[in-house]
């Protein structure tokens, strides 16, 4: 009788969202909350018991090696002891929050898996260890609203494992904890546009449902503020074309809590209220596909890293689009190597998108995906790709536009990295760990400002990054890099605005040649006469061998030649990374800062190609 309720209200609600193509209604109704509050629990991703659902999807050999990984993370997590805050934890309690969510949801999911009722009993005692610290939000409202999902999830599924008493416990934590809290003046988050807006909604939605039936006021302002919020992060986020203007490692974390919100709505309300029509959000996946390099590593610019992983937010785009083409090889190779090494725990949210596995294929194919990817040119942070196959020896080629200012920003417009025969030649190395440098007194988060910290870190600002330097000086962080398609083989990049002040005009082309070169060419006008044009590349070579024309790297038995071609003579300059970092960065052992230099003539006019030829040279 309760689902027939269930079903009655979402049904009126359904009409009303959908009526008029031009605009979607995107609230709940009164009768809506109480259709969700009266149903039983579990509320959270599943309408019935988990094990039906986790069960019914075992049907691919991933999904169950995920499976039997999950159980034995779950076995080694029953014989530690419960997480604990720790005093260092400072001002952040964000690692403390995911480490807690991450047990919960593999105790929850191999619970569901096996029925072994020491899974569940070692869940809730995690649960009630959580909800009686003293709070969950100190400074970083990220850290509290993971704790709120974690906290949630469990109540949820472990609901009728409660007793009374508990349950008031919990639930209490959760409102007054994490709901409430969300509630203060201070939250930017509520209508900012990047990924804490997507995580900390989709927490917040989580914890208003399961105490719905406690507080159905309060859930509904909860769920209603996400709905009317929501389009704004993800336009920002995926509009036009789905790329993602964080880089491909915060599209993992955004993109998996907006699809575990989708997830949450479509179970509670059988409704997305329209969010998944936002223009680019159906054609995300194929961003993440082409930030994905021939070897298994992502496109890691900005705060990105190269490490690819199987996200939870996968088998859901792959459902919910029929895209089955969007899974990687290098997610599953990555996954079952974490399984080959014995080592419990994967991504925090990966369990549960069991409950999403069916569409997911055995044996990924992405062979005859495209060859070139430009993000468009009204993204905010423009990209582009190409390659000349999708092989391990293949040629990959990621280019960077944008601006420094973005979210997550690095000085890295205009910048490259370059794969070929199985090895990433130009890499980029990604982020710093911006709570080791606040510990050092370096003031480098979220501070686009010229002058700012940030832009001396070694691994944020220009030193290690694949770009055009002027008198060894900065770019501008307030200006763009504007990339124009040119046909499959091309892609150009008006730099002008990056460079104001040193440059009256500063443009670089990139060109995949057919036989898997890559020519990086740079025209600058207005320069200074006498001024120092460099364009410097980092890379992880074993070997940097200096030839008459140029020179010769080495990596893993392969080689690439490295030459330059300008009317002005050319000096190549070889810096070991460790050389040029401050006493707050971090060590880069094995990495070397490479340049080709020449000296602007009287008519300040320079035109230098750099060109990367992968050889079979002994």
């Amino acid at each position: 009788m309760k689902y027939r309720l269930f079903a009655s209200a979402v049904a009126c609600l359904a009409i009303s969202a959908a009526a008029g193509a031009a605009e979607v209604v995107r609230a709940v109704s009164p009768a809506a909350i109480k259709a969700v509050a009266a149903r039983p629990f579990p509320k959270l991703l599943t309408a019935g018991p988990p094990a039906d659902q986790l069960k019914k999807n075992l049907t691919s050999q991933i999904a169950r090696q995920l499976a039997d990984h999950t159980v034995f993370t779950a076995d080694s997590l029953v014989k530690t002891p419960v997480t604990e805050r720790k005093e260092n934890h400072g001002q952040r309690l964000l690692n403390y929050s995911r480490q807690v969510q991450a047990r919960i949801i593999a105790l929850i999911v191999a619970y569901g898996l096996t029925g072994n009722e020491e899974y569940a009993e070692r869940a809730k005692s995690e649960v009630l260890a959580a909800v009686r610290n003293r709070e969950w939000y100190l400074r970083f409202y990220l850290d509290c609203a993971e704790m709120t999902l974690a906290v949630s999830l469990a109540y949820d599924w472990l609901y009728d494992r409660l007793t009374p008493a508990e349950r008031d416990l919990i639930a209490n934590a959760i409102i007054e904890k994490g709901l409430k809290t969300s509630l203060t003046p201070d939250q930017w988050w509520v209508s900012g546009n990047n990924n804490w807006c997507q995580v900390c909604h989709a927490c917040m939605v989580a914890g208003a449902i399961v105490t719905a039936d406690r507080d159905p006021e309060l859930a509904r302002k909860i769920i209603n503020r996400a709905l009317e919020n929501l389009p704004k992060v993800m336009k920002h986020s995926y509009s036009p074309d789905g790329a993602y203007p964080e880089g491909p490692m915060y599209w993992s974390y955004g993109t998996n809590f907006n699809t575990l919100l989708f997830a949450i709505l479509e179970n509670a309300f059988g409704n997305l209220f329209g969010l998944d029509r936002i223009p680019g959000f159906d054609r995300t996946g194929d961003f993440i596909t082409a930030c994905t390099g021939n070897t298994g590593m992502y496109f890691s610019y900005g705060d990105s890293s190269t490490n690819t992983y199987l996200e939870f937010a996968t088998p859901w785009l792959v459902k919910h689009f029929n895209r089955p083409d969007w899974v990687a090889a290098s997610q599953y190779n990555a996954l079952k190597k974490r399984i080959a090494s014995r080592r419990p725990g994967c991504d925090r949210l990966l369990p549960l998108a069991l409950l999403d596995f069916r569409l997911m294929p055995d044996h990924p194919d992405q062979s005859k995906g495209p060859r070139t990817y430009f993000s468009g040119g009204r993204n905010h942070t423009q990209i582009a790709v190409l390659r000349n196959g999708y092989d391990h020896n293949d040629t990959y080629l990621g280019i960077k536009g944008g601006t420094p200012s973005d979210n997550h920003g690095h000085m890295d417009a205009g910048s490259f990295v370059l794969e070929s025969g199985g090895v990433r030649w130009c890499v980029d190395i990604g982020p710093s760990n911006y709570g080791e440098l606040e510990r050092k007194g370096v003031r480098a988060f979220f501070n686009p400002d010229q002058d700012s910290d940030r832009w001396k870190v070694f691994r944020v600002g220009p030193d290690s990054h694949n770009i055009l330097r002027i008198d060894n000086g900065m770019q501008l962080s307030k200006g763009f890099a504007r990339l124009t398609r040119l046909n499959d083989r091309s892609i150009g990049a008006d730099l002008t605005s990056l460079y104001a002040g040193q440059a009256k005009s500063v443009r670089r082309t990139f060109t995949l040649l057919p036989g898997g070169a890559v020519e990086v060419r740079d025209e600058i006008t207005g320069l200074r006469p006498g001024a120092e044009v460099a364009a410097q590349f980092c890379t992880a070579a074993a070997d940097v061998i200096r030839e008459p024309d140029g020179l010769l790297l080495g990596q893993n038995g392969k080689l690439l030649k490295v030459s330059a071609d300008s009317s002005l003579p050319v000096e190549w300059r070889a810096t070991p990374a460790e050389k040029l970092l401050r006493n707050w960065d971090p060590p880069e052992k094995d990495r070397m800062m490479i340049a080709a230099c020449v000296k602007a003539p009287a008519d300040g006019k320079v035109t230098l190609t750099t060109r990367f030829t992968p050889t079979e040279e002994e």
